[in-house]
């Protein structure tokens, strides 16, 4: 088990591109307190506010997280994850 302190801070890298894709700024928690979603830093004051649900991210080790495509980057609006006020 990892802590949460461990994986924020650690870049995202797309497998795909190579890329990274951004940083990891924050867990998201549902109600069992499970992570369910990576909050990602913004890059700019007004900058939408960004998220990988858990089941988009490929692997979680000590240097990064990994994704598929940065196509599963999404606004925090449209992820749907049990821990989401509704």
């Amino acid at each position: 088990m990892r802590r949460a302190r461990d994986i924020i801070g650690l870049p995202i890298i797309c497998v795909r591109s190579g890329k990274q894709a951004g940083t990891v700024k924050d867990l998201l928690l549902g109600s069992d307190w499970q992570a369910e979603a990576l909050l990602l830093e913004t890059k700019h004051w007004f900058s939408e506010v960004t998220c990988i649900e858990w089941n988009d991210i490929l692997a979680l080790g000590e240097d990064a997280v990994t994704i598929e495509t940065e196509e599963v980057i999404r606004p925090l609006e449209s992820c749907a994850f049990e821990g989401k006020a509704r």
